[in-house]
């Protein structure tokens, strides 16, 4: 009995266990989510400014701002209102 009743318990931790680390998991998974989608918008965002000045973007371009990071992407969207050129804004291609 005594051992019965201790392996019930251990099966109900290591189940509450599995349901607190699957809670996380999709916690995280949101919270990644959410992020990667302001980052998106702000792409977008540095995407329509540079369209706006500079016309339609050239290939080359997609690519670096599809992969840059946050800190790049701020940096450039705040000096697209002093570049004068597209290639001065992002750097030589």
């Amino acid at each position: 009995m005594l051992a019965e009743n201790l392996e019930n318990l251990v099966k109900k931790e290591r189940l509450q266990g599995e349901q607190a680390g699957i809670q996380r998991g999709r916690l995280e998974g949101r919270l990644e989510g959410r992020q990667e989608g302001r980052l998106e918008g702000r792409r977008e965002t540095l995407v329509a400014l540079i369209e706006l000045k500079f016309g339609p973007l050239p290939c080359w371009a997609a690519p670096r701002i599809h992969h840059a990071e946050s800190d790049q992407l701020d940096a450039w969207t705040k000096g697209i209102l002093s570049a004068e050129s597209l290639e001065v804004l992002l750097g030589k291609h």
